[in-house]
């Protein structure tokens, strides 16, 4: 069994564009992820905390995820955010589920359960079957371009090169990961 993955099908349609989808484009993808569905695929699946995907937003999201009640499909989210932001990332994939009437499951969930615990329970509460899998640490795993905060990865892998090559840059960045 697969997933359809959310970023294959927006780079298809939009390339690595950092911006909001247009209409055409959400029904683009839409389509794919209806072709992958019919296909075999068992949900959709989404890393929005990943260039280019922190574009995606809330709507085009519950857009892609319409063909998947049709096939028993899952959504199945890395979060936008899972620091200091974590509990309206979980509302926004508990959101989703709930608006679609689907299953979401979060992949990775690491932050502390007196945090995320209420949130998960609210959305139960609210009929949403949501489930996680996690990690017993609070550290993260991921490459170093996904650890910098979103508004540097603008414009090529060159340009965030030349970007991060300033000091009031290293500065920022640095303050922002510090800060969690």
């Amino acid at each position: 069994t697969y997933l359809v993955p959310h970023m294959t099908v927006r780079i298809e349609v939009m390339g690595l564009a950092t911006r909001a989808a247009s209409a055409a484009e959400i029904a683009r993808m839409r389509q794919l992820v209806a072709q992958g569905m019919a296909e075999g695929a068992v949900g959709l699946s989404t890393g929005l905390n990943y260039w280019p995907c922190t574009s995606a937003s809330t709507d085009e999201l519950i857009a892609l995820c319409e063909p998947l009640p049709n096939y028993r499909g899952v959504y199945v989210t890395h979060l936008r955010d899972y620091r200091a932001h974590i509990v309206q990332a979980l509302e926004e994939a508990i959101g989703i589920g709930e608006t679609v009437g689907i299953p979401v499951h979060v992949s990775h969930l690491n932050h502390r359960a007196d945090v995320v615990a209420p949130v998960i329970d609210s959305g139960r509460a609210r009929g949403v079957d949501i489930t996680f899998d996690l990690y017993p640490y609070l550290a993260g795993c991921t490459s170093l371009a996904q650890s910098l905060p979103t508004w540097i990865r603008v414009g090529s892998v060159a340009e965030t090169m030349d970007f991060l090559r300033k000091p009031a840059t290293q500065e920022r960045v640095k303050a922002e990961i510090e800060a969690g």
